[in-house]
């Protein structure tokens, strides 16, 4: 039987926010630019729910190390067969997701690192596999929520191309029925 996958999360402003300076990402594109910007506004949190297992990211750093290459990852796994990660790389975190496609299920398989966190101690290292729709339908609502938020903030990124090309990725993903 499949297990349970679910993407939540959970950020406010914060009440001081912290140093930003677009000059600091010059040559970074506009998407770029604008995750920074919202990663010094706001504070919060992202959270996996695999089963009964609930791996919580902090939005900073832990967005940033994964939220480029999200698209790409998801759309690789839309593919029978295909294998994937993502890696959350910051002390304190060190958490490797590793992923299969399989006919209608994803097969995940959380690695801990050296510097894991206490948190991520109690997940088994044997595999679960959940249903490939509630797993990509999570990650592009998560996604979504995302991009709306940097909209919000900066409403002329709706026509930055990276921010387009990043929105058309997330919303060509299978999640129907």
């Amino acid at each position: 039987m499949p297990a349970v996958f679910d993407v939540t999360k959970s950020w406010s402003a914060r009440e001081h926010a912290q140093p930003f300076s677009p000059e600091d990402y010059e040559d970074a594109t506009g998407l770029f630019v604008a995750l920074r910007r919202f990663l010094a506004t706001y504070t919060g949190e992202f959270v996996l729910q695999i089963d009964q297992y609930r791996l919580k990211f902090d939005l900073d750093p832990d967005l940033s190390t994964i939220f480029e290459e999200l698209p790409d990852t998801l759309k690789r796994l839309t593919q029978r067969g295909a294998t994937a990660e993502l890696f959350f790389f910051e002390q304190g975190t060190d958490v490797r997701l590793l992923f299969e496609r399989q006919d209608g299920t994803i097969r995940i398989q959380v690695e801990k690192g050296q510097y894991a966190g206490r948190q991520f101690l109690a997940i088994p290292h044997t595999p679960f596999v959940v249903p490939a729709r509630a797993f990509l339908k999570a990650w592009g609502a998560f996604a979504h929520a995302v991009l709306d938020t940097l909209k919000q903030s900066e409403p002329g990124l709706v026509n930055d191309k990276s921010f387009q090309k990043y929105k058309d990725s997330i919303e060509e993903l299978p999640v129907g029925g």
